[in-house]
């Protein structure tokens, strides 16, 4: 299981003041006038979460209020169609895309101080996001799957390739229809790779951790240790087990040294 950051989970937008919603009218839809109907009241300048946001209310929210925001999550945005009016966004920093049926992102290049982009419950963004080698400045891209037990196809990793910025890539949730790893040789300042145990072979694994052994992940090693606490671990490669403790601690131990092997037979062939 990758290792999960807190900067966009509701338990941050508790307050109200860093909340909007429509609360006036008997729909889910967050309209220009109903956003100015719940901006009189006391809002945060520098972090927002939008809830049903429309695509007249993300233009209107954007060209009224949004160029002091610092970090932003549109949460079940399925009616926003074009993300564009996000590039006039000079101080944002961090966004989180939340249940979005759109296929393109927009043209960061404008987006001077955007470090992080999570994509949540994004089918079509996940498969190819279009436009995403536009963020120059980006240092963590996070994409997550659904969470009922099954994931969201990626087309390739490719479209990380020459992220020079980029030091951090999450995949939960998320299988691959091409496994090729080129694109780690155009990522010269990552330092963090976190994805599902299952969602690489255990040979690709370990053909990482001897090429790039600077790089950190929850399962760049023989297994995932994340539910350690409650006895489990899990074998880190498509198709393995999870083992139970201290059961079955002879499995595990012959794991780590299946893994460590093909380690060093990867080093002794770079």
């Amino acid at each position: 299981m990758p290792v999960q950051n807190d900067l966009f989970t509701p338990a941050n937008f508790q307050d109200t003041t860093a909340h909007l919603i429509n609360t006036r009218r008997n729909h889910d839809c967050l309209e220009a006038d109903d956003i100015d109907f719940e901006m009189q009241y006391a809002k945060r300048e520098d972090k927002m979460m939008l809830r049903w946001l429309s695509q007249d209310g993300l233009e209107h929210f954007v060209r009224k209020y949004g160029r002091t925001y610092q970090i932003l999550r549109l949460d079940s945005c399925t009616r926003i169609k074009d993300f564009s009016p996000l590039s006039d966004l000079p101080n944002l920093e961090a966004i989180c895309i939340d249940w979005c049926k759109n296929s393109v992102l927009w043209d960061m290049s404008r987006n001077d101080n955007l470090k992080i982009l999570s994509l949540s419950n994004c089918k079509k963004l996940t498969y190819a996001p279009q436009l995403l080698e536009t963020g120059k400045t980006l240092e963590e891209v996070r994409f997550w799957g659904p969470t009922s037990g099954s994931t969201y196809p990626m087309a390739t990793l490719d479209c990380f390739r020459n992220m020079d910025a980029l030091r951090r890539i999450d995949l939960n949730w998320v299988s691959l229809a091409d496994k090729s790893l080129g694109f780690l040789e155009t990522l010269p300042n990552l330092e963090e790779f976190h994805f599902d145990a299952g969602m690489l072979t255990t040979e690709e694994i370990a053909f990482i951790v001897a090429r790039y052994p600077n790089l950190y992940g929850q399962c760049l090693g023989p297994y995932d240790d994340t539910y350690m606490h409650l006895g489990q671990v899990r074998v880190c490669g498509n198709r393995k087990p999870t083992l139970q403790l201290p059961k079955h601690q002879k499995r595990l131990d012959d794991y780590i040294r299946q893994f460590h092997n093909l380690v060093e037979q990867y080093r002794s062939s770079i």
